[in-house]
């Protein structure tokens, strides 16, 4: 099950989305860090198991639900992040490790190094698009692909993506940190706020293209418009 599937289940169920917390594997696909899972874990304390029986994919685990740490996810209270790795570290399972992995390198990320990388998954991209409508001379090239790349023409996609509700919350929180990061020097014909506006478009790229390439190639498409 993809995050969208995870929450459409969640949201058939009969219960209070304020009573439970979804747990686990689950909690990472909410938190957009693993693209599926199998099961989706929740922990309640008083709830009506018949109200589950539709749902096999549901593990129930009655526990204190103390959401004190937890984070809030399309309205559903979701385990942390460091949580999860600690559970996951007590188990010796391959699936365990392979999530601790994923875990790691997704706290470890550098908005800087995203959007090193992003600068090049999405100008290949841009390229890959130009030649597919048989542009074959370079500075018609170079100057379609100015419509894309440069910062200002970044600036302008981002807000428009934006503007018209096509990123979720992580997304944007991704590119809110590579916005923010320290350091940045705009080039002398661009502004700050341009600069560092592209900067978090590119960091969003360079995070797509690690963890989930089907989102990236949905973005592209909105891009270019197809």
């Amino acid at each position: 099950m993809n995050k969208k599937e995870v929450i459409d289940i969640l949201n058939k169920m009969n219960l209070d989305k304020n009573n439970y917390i979804v747990l686990s594997d689950a909690a990472l696909v909410l938190h957009e860090i693993k693209q599926d899972t199998s099961v989706i874990e929740i922990s309640c304390e008083l709830i009506n198991e018949n109200d589950l029986e539709l749902n096999n994919n549901i593990i129930l685990k009655k526990d204190n639900c103390d959401k004190k740490d937890c984070v809030l996810i399309n309205d559903f209270y979701v385990q942390n992040i460091e949580d999860i790795k600690k559970l996951k570290l007590k188990s010796k399972k391959k699936n365990d490790i392979d999530d601790i992995n994923l875990i790691d390198k997704y706290l470890n990320l550098n908005p800087t190094a995203l959007a090193y990388l992003g600068d090049s998954v999405y100008e290949l991209n841009i390229r890959k698009y130009l030649i597919s409508k048989n542009i074959v001379k370079v500075n018609d090239l170079q100057k379609e692909a100015t419509k894309y790349v440069s910062a200002k023409s970044q600036f302008r996609i981002l807000n428009d993506l934006i503007n018209e509700n096509k990123l979720t919350n992580k997304e944007l929180e991704i590119i809110k940190k590579g916005r923010n990061t320290k350091g940045h020097r705009a080039p002398k014909n661009t502004d700050i706020v341009t600069y560092r506006s592209s900067t978090g478009f590119e960091s969003l790229i360079g995070y797509l293209y690690l963890f989930d390439t089907k989102r990236l190639n949905e973005l592209m498409k909105e891009i270019i418009g197809e």
